[in-house]
């Protein structure tokens, strides 16, 4: 509770720069109008409470807004900076999230709100350089659910900590930091050979590419980098290709998940 309280006053607090009136910004001449102002932390952390993201500092926003027709439109464009940390996807070190983005978002009084990229009624696509469209009434523009929304699309699928694709992870039978090890075909910590998991690609990466980045590797010297090798499988193997060999090696049917027989075929399941 004294959570939501505090999340409350610092919205309140953010409404003073962030809930532009359009008639007392009409008072200061025909503009553009320069917005900015300071995220707290707290108030980001509870955008990202559903996360694992932890906010270090607090973001900034720099803006234009230009009042269109008298107040029948308000285009905002500037800046969202903002960064942030998430466990990376390999080993959970911090891994840094540069999370700023530019803006360019056209209110329009009373009109339906559409995000850029959504099609129309009649099923063309809009334009995707076009701004962010959405509606307003009365004489204020509130810019604090457009900035939460940017908030939450920056937090990423998977990240990975400062060495990148050259993160070794940890070990996948007692959980050591393998960067951490000199290299070697065995984890240091408990004398398990085959001890990296094996990377798989993500959705898009073509098959053939990991032969392609693991001879570009190898021409240039850096062997950290190419597709790791799992004991009893060869080399030339791509990873995902592992993976479905370990599946087998666990009696699994890597179609189905159902437990094989002997002779390769699905074990037929016991009447109930």
């Amino acid at each position: 509770m004294a959570r939501d309280a505090t999340d409350r006053e610092l919205d309140r607090e953010l409404a003073a720069d962030l809930n532009l009136d359009l008639v007392a910004l009409a008072r200061g001449g025909p503009g553009p109008y320069r917005v900015q102002a300071q995220l707290p932390v707290a108030w980001i952390a509870a955008r990202l409470a559903h996360t694992d993201a932890e906010i270090q500092r607090p973001a900034r926003v720099d803006l234009e807004v230009t009042v269109i027709g008298e107040g029948a439109s308000v285009l905002v464009r500037g800046a969202l900076h903002l960064e942030f940390t998430v466990p990376c996807a390999r080993c959970l070190e911090p891994a840094l999230v540069p999370a700023g983005s530019d803006l360019c978002v056209h209110y329009v009084r009373g009109a339906a709100h559409s995000a850029r990229g959504d099609g129309d009624e009649d099923g063309d696509e809009v334009d995707a350089t076009a701004p962010d469209e959405r509606s307003f009434a009365g004489n204020h523009v509130d810019l604090r659910p457009m900035l939460e929304e940017q908030i939450l699309v920056a937090y990423p699928i998977r990240a990975l900590c400062g060495r990148g694709e050259d993160c070794l992870g940890l070990c996948m039978h007692c959980g050591a930091n393998l960067n951490e090890q000199a290299p070697g075909e065995r984890c240091a910590a408990c004398g398990q050979p085959g001890a990296r998991v094996p990377v798989v690609n993500a959705p898009g990466h073509a098959e053939g590419d990991d032969d392609e980045d693991a001879e570009q590797h190898a021409g240039s010297g850096n062997v950290s980098a190419a597709a790791p090798v799992v004991e009893g499988f060869a080399a030339e193997d791509s990873p995902w290709k592992q993976a479905l060999r370990g599946l087998k090696g666990l009696g699994l049917d890597a179609a189905s998940g159902s437990p094989q027989s002997p002779n390769g075929k699905p074990r037929k399941k016991p009447p109930n």
